[in-house]
């Protein structure tokens, strides 16, 4: 069994790959892409409370198996309205900002200092 701070490990160098390959994607594009400051800093923030509350086990989305099954399928359905609604500058710039967010907070809990302990433990 892998355990939680391996899992945030992978989840830092597969995050730090996303933002690699979205920044090269965006070079390496003949068309411009503009920066959409307010979706970057929109997937910043979502990605940090989903890593805040996973750590934490707010709502027990981490133990419970239902909870961490259901949660992403309620969410799924509504980020795909969200995508489609958005243009692709706007798009980019949120799964961008997701990465940065994930970045920063799986290089501060995770790699440089230990994952929280959950609520209940406290």
């Amino acid at each position: 069994m892998i355990s939680r701070r391996t899992k945030a490990r992978i989840s830092f160098v597969s995050s730090l790959y996303r933002a690699y390959q979205r920044c090269t994607r965006v070079v390496n594009n003949e068309e411009t892409v503009q920066f959409a400051p307010r979706y970057f800093v929109l997937g910043f923030i979502y990605q940090i409370v989903r890593g805040w509350t996973y750590d934490r086990d707010y709502g027990n989305n981490r133990t419970n198996r239902w909870r961490r099954f259901l949660i992403p399928v309620a969410i799924f359905p509504l980020l795909l309205k969200l995508l489609d609604l958005i243009s692709e500058s706007e798009r980019e710039s949120l799964v961008l900002g997701a990465a940065v967010g994930t970045i920063l907070y799986r290089l501060w809990y995770g790699v440089l200092n230990p994952l929280p302990d959950t609520v209940s433990e406290q």
